[in-house]
């Protein structure tokens, strides 16, 4: 009756997973405390008659009674409690300490929940339950207007929040070009078939609708997915650790700093990349983090928010591929990830034919896409060079004597001038 189980997706009497139980706690602290108001009867021969079952929510004017929900009673009859505080549970237990700012959003611009304890945070949770629809790949104007409909879009009562990697501008504070892949609202139109934000293969895109603010709201959210490599080994001293981000951009070029993923053709040997993103270990465990370290990571705020561990196919040889496109492994296809820009030299310098002469570690993101790709060494082919003859000689002349078309005479020095390889 209190809702312990909501959201839980089970029962009383069904074992549950470390996440159920973590979401019946997170519902118990937030459930409200009661008294008894009831009738407790009387017992008669072994039979309790006249009980009554009721309970009165808690309520009540001190301040840290307002740490998590913050709800107030309306109840115009009871005049003596109208305008208090709920008392929540967790409120109760930690005497206000811990807090929850049920509005917030966190990093990429999502609708979350963000709870601390004695002014220092714990973390910070998306509203899963208000998602109404996620993708990874390329998401279409036309597909959010399918997906939210002609009336959501055209309610004035809506707020609309739109972020690629956490970036909402349109244009920069110093009056330089905005954040290329932000779109709004007009580009989610039926006729609009063609990507936004940036998206296409391994990019993810949620949107989420709350009909329970005041304002009714739609959040849609970008997020990308970067190759990075640790650029040293972890330092103790600072308590950080370094990385080398690919497929990421400063927009803004100034003293701004705006972080945006690069969308333009990237040819051989002009990877884009950004060097210096350091991540404290209190923010995300870095510890033990070495020099050369791949890893994948997403970004907002200008900063590295999350850690994942990619999935690396070590000394694959190539059966075939198409340029910036797919690979093919033993009669495995794998198709490139929207930010794939590591390593430029493995991704665009060979042909077919070079290919099968060599091998290379194949890095895939968290859905199976190709994020980047490194040779695992030089290929072994040469020419070696046994001499060198200068124009008189008998090799350089023509077979009747007469000098080659286009050759100059230059005497017998330099023959045998030296071995070379190339």
């Amino acid at each position: 009756q209190i809702g312990l189980f909501n959201g839980v997706g089970s029962d009383g009497s069904t074992p549950m997973t470390r996440n159920q139980v973590a979401q019946m706690a997170l519902n118990a602290l937030r459930s409200e405390m009661v008294d008894f108001t009831g009738t407790l009867g009387v017992e008669l021969n072994g039979v309790k008659v006249n009980y009554r079952a009721e309970y009165t929510s808690r309520t009540s004017t001190e301040k840290k009674y307002n740490a998590i929900e913050g709800r107030t009673s309306d109840v115009a009859s009871d005049a003596n409690h109208k305008g208090q505080y709920y008392v929540q549970l967790g409120e109760e237990l930690y005497d206000g300490k811990l807090r929850l700012n049920n509005g917030a959003t966190d990093a990429f611009g999502r609708p979350s929940r963000h709870w601390e304890y004695d002014g220092k945070a714990i973390g910070t949770y998306v509203k899963k339950e208000l998602m109404d629809k996620e993708w990874v790949g390329e998401v279409t104007g036309k597909d959010l207007y399918d997906q939210l409909g002609k009336a959501t879009l055209e309610d004035k009562s809506y707020d609309f929040f739109i972020y690629v990697d956490g970036e909402d501008r349109y244009s920069a504070t110093d009056g330089t070009a905005g954040v290329s892949t932000v779109f709004n609202k007009t580009q989610m139109n039926k006729n609009n078939k063609a990507a936004v934000g940036g998206t296409g293969t391994g990019v993810l895109t949620q949107v989420f609708v709350d009909n329970d603010k005041d304002v009714e709201t739609v959040y849609v959210a970008v997020v990308n997915t970067y190759l990075a490599i640790a650029t040293d080994d972890y330092d103790e001293k600072k308590e950080e650790a370094e990385f080398e981000v690919y497929s990421l951009e400063d927009l803004d070029n100034t003293t701004a700093f705006v972080l945006v993923k690069n969308t333009s053709d990237v040819s051989r040997n002009k990877a884009h990349t950004v060097d210096d993103l350091r991540v404290k270990n209190e923010d995300i465990t870095v510890e033990d983090v070495k020099d050369g370290d791949i890893v994948l990571v997403r970004v907002a705020e200008n900063e590295i928010k999350e850690i994942i561990v990619p999935e690396i196919l070590p000394d694959l040889t190539i059966n075939s591929f198409s340029k910036k496109d797919w690979i093919n492994v033993g009669g495995t296809k794998y198709d490139y990830a929207n930010s794939a820009q590591y390593d430029t030299d493995a991704l665009y310098q060979y042909s077919n034919s070079n290919l099968k002469e060599l091998t290379y570690n194949v890095v895939l993101d968290m859905y199976g896409y190709l994020i980047g790709i490194e040779q695992n060494e030089e290929p072994d082919q040469y020419v070696f060079i046994t001499g060198n003859d200068g124009g008189a000689s008998d090799l350089r002349r023509g077979r009747y004597g007469r000098h080659l078309p286009g050759r100059h005479h230059e005497g017998h020095q330099g023959q045998h001038e030296g071995q070379h390889r190339r």
